[in-house]
């Protein structure tokens, strides 16, 4: 088949050296384009576009119509009509006429132009529905933007061998399944001494595997590149610092953040003995070691990290550089993290200002800030704007990305988490459901980004009151993660987190103990004291021991939580509101009246201070205040509480949660003791039915509602 090609490409140039002697000439191609590739051509106009095949045109219109019009139909393709303006004498794209040569000769009057020949891409109209006229100039010789793209192609790919070239080509193409099954067989044909060659083939598997989401087979190749590296090359070599950079990467990724820093640290020892103090290289190597300790949840340590980055860029760099950006981006979210949210967002918003100056206004850059502030916005609680800010980032990737680039994913399941966090659950598992298609199609089965987006939905199952399922998606991420992380890190000990919880609301104590004693494991090993997922451990341990009726226990789990919290969170952070409710809880069963009124007002001012009024969580502060007026006899107070209670959750709930079932029985014990006896019943009925309906016949719960139930109606 090649000399076919060969000998194909010789001809149409011995008959295009008597075609260029003929003038301009305007000639016509009609097919079918994918709606993806075709939506990405809009957004090219002015760039450069090649058929990656031997290119069949025709100088009569209406035949080529006649083709494009035939592919509209096709539900996933769009019709084009290409209107190609040709100069015969650019001579880098040899064409022939086929007049005494084709078949057709009589209707189609073909020209047939060489593989890869090049084209400017010119007007884009649109001539009916799913048909469009699409105006392409052949490119000379001396076109610069072709010159500078080839230049730039050559140096990005130039390697000694053609399958070396081949393979990056194919990384660039973003075709990793092709190019791994050209350095697969590279390996097989290296020899054991071409050390140079093995070092190359195993770091470019290593990236491949990497981009695919394989990372334990990623690091293999990144250590066998290290291995070989180590014996060939000075010790300060760039090739030696790149691949001990992708190993730190791996390494952080994986949830093992000291050998992360091990690499780094080693990266960093090095360039300070061959380096300027201010060299630009130095700010890259303390950005990643901040990213790590941003991980680890040593935020104080990465901000010292990434301002010593920031010091080297302000001295070097101009003040409108995409570094600069970058990294007050980053900072903005270390402050995100440490719940100063004012602060971080003062920060993304001067990178925001500095991309705005120097770039389009639908690079991607901006696309990633914009979901970064929409974070920020989101951990406020100012969901309107962070909504407003997610979709600014969405309509950008929309211009530039195919439907299913897995950062649309990304963006669904911030949206679900907003649309979640404003109590709007249909809303949020169709986004989610939506970031879940997309993973689908364009990621490998066992990549851990469908494993975040499986926590996401069990999140929306379990506020709505479907434990089952939350389970179920539960336990498909955690599928995903014991294949794709080593077994201690930190996204398993929140899987098995979430589990516990999930047991643990269904009733099943023992089980969801057992959970979260395999979290902790996984925190005590590798993780600092203070990393925020061993506070939420404690304070899940603590709500089991609370379910239990061991309240002295449950409240020393929660002060172990608080301790932790106090250390790393600003005072009016949102987890915090949760531990003082946890903590009011326990002295209130405890019969310590006053001390749980304490810490439900700490609670609540901040509830207050980041929620919308109709917040779910803000229903539960309001039943806990209705619980203590109730037991120190202020019935009258108690009702009203219980009351705003239930005007919230019929609002943000669906008619049967849980949560409906508790408040129903909180103020049939407050009728009660009003000797309101009719209504008594009547509200304790309605919990009866709904917990009924959700847990089955044999839950705890149900048990004990159906006993008050009857109670009632002997009393009445």
């Amino acid at each position: 088949m090649g000399f076919y090609v060969k000998d194909l490409h010789q001809q149409i140039e011995q008959v295009h050296s008597v075609t260029k002697q003929i003038g301009k000439m305007i000639i016509y191609r009609g097919q079918g384009m994918s709606n993806i590739d075709f939506e990405k051509m809009k957004t090219n106009q002015g760039g450069l576009f090649s058929f990656n095949n031997f290119l069949s045109t025709s100088i009569d219109r209406e035949v080529s119509l006649a083709f494009a019009d035939s592919a509209r139909y096709h539900p996933d393709l769009t019709g084009i009509l290409f209107r190609l303006e040709i100069d015969p004498s650019i001579s880098s794209s040899p064409f022939a006429s086929l007049d005494n040569i084709s078949y057709f000769s009589d209707t189609e009057k073909e020209i047939l132009f060489s593989m890869h020949t090049v084209f400017r891409i010119g007007e884009i109209k649109q001539i009916d529905e799913k048909l469009w006229e699409v105006t392409l100039t052949l490119t000379s010789d001396n076109d610069e933007q072709l010159k500078r793209l080839a230049e730039h192609m050559r140096s990005e790919i130039q390697e000694t061998t053609g399958l070396n070239r081949l393979g990056k080509l194919l990384i660039r193409m973003g075709e990793l399944t092709k190019a791994e099954k050209v350095y697969e067989t590279q390996l097989k044909m290296t020899c054991d001494d071409n050390l140079e060659q093995l070092a190359f083939v195993h770091g470019q598997l290593g990236y491949i595997l990497q981009e695919q989401g394989d990372i334990l087979a990623a690091l293999k190749h990144y250590e066998k590149t290290i291995e070989i590296r180590q014996k060939i090359l000075p010790f300060n070599d760039s090739l030696l610092i790149d691949t001990y950079n992708n190993i730190a990467e791996l390494y952080n990724g994986m949830g093992d953040y000291s050998t992360a820093l091990f690499y780094l640290q080693k990266i960093l020892e090095i360039q300070q003995k061959c380096l300027p103090s201010n060299h630009p290289w130095l700010a890259s190597i303390y950005n990643n070691i901040a990213q790590v300790l941003r991980s680890m949840g040593d935020y104080l340590s990465a901000l010292s990290y990434y301002q010593r980055s920031i010091k080297i860029m302000e001295e070097v760099f101009p003040p409108n550089h995409p570094w600069l950006a970058v990294t007050y981006s980053n900072i903005g979210l270390v402050y995100d993290a440490m719940g100063e949210y004012k602060i971080g967002l003062e920060y993304v918003q001067k990178s925001l200002k500095i991309q705005q100056k120097v770039l389009p206004s639908n690079h991607p850059s901006l696309a990633v800030i914009y979901n970064n502030i929409g974070e920020l916005h989101w951990s406020m609680r100012d969901y309107l704007n962070a909504l407003s800010y997610y979709q600014k980032s969405l309509e950008i990737n929309q211009k530039i990305l195919s439907p299913y680039h897995p950062l649309f994913a990304t963006l669904y399941n911030n949206i679900s988490l907003t649309y979640h966090s404003m109590g709007n659950y249909s809303t949020a598992f169709s986004y989610a459901q939506q970031a879940l298609d997309i993973q689908q199609k364009s990621l490998p089965s066992n990549h851990p980004h469908l494993a975040i987006t499986y926590h996401n939905i069990s999140q929306v199952h379990r506020s709505m009151g479907n434990y089952s399922t939350e389970i179920l998606y539960l336990q498909k991420a955690l599928e995903i993660e014991l294949k794709a992380f080593p077994p201690n890190h930190p996204s398993l000990a929140t899987t098995y987190n979430n589990i516990g919880l999930a047991h643990q609301s269904i009733g099943d104590y023992p089980t969801a103990l057992s959970y979260y004693q395999k979290s902790l494991e996984i925190i005590e090993k590798g993780l600092p004291p203070n990393y925020p997922v061993l506070a939420t451990t404690y304070s899940n341990i603590g709500v089991v021991y609370y379910s239990i009726r061991d309240y002295s226990t449950a409240l020393s789990y929660y002060q172990k939580a608080l301790d932790i919290k106090q250390k790393f969170l600003p005072p009016h952070h949102p987890s915090l509101s949760i531990t003082y409710n946890n903590i009011g809880e326990a002295y209130r069963l405890m019969g310590d009246y006053s001390s749980a009124l304490s810490y439900y007002e700490k609670t609540l001012a901040i509830e207050q201070e980041y929620l919308p009024p109709n917040h779910p969580d803000l229903a539960i502060t309001y039943n806990n205040f209705g619980l203590v007026y109730r037991s120190i006899g202020d019935n009258t107070t108690a009702l009203s509480y219980y009351k705003r209670t239930l005007e919230i959750q019929q609002k943000a709930l669906p008619p049967n949660h849980p949560s409906l079932a508790s408040t129903y029985h909180n103020m049939a014990h407050v009728f009660e003791d009003l000797h309101l006896y009719k209504e008594a019943i009547k509200y304790e009925t309605r919990a009866v039915d709904i917990s009924r309906l959700m847990f089955g016949v044999d839950h705890p719960q149900v048990i004990m509602f159906q006993n008050y139930l009857a109670k009632l109606y002997q009393t009445a």
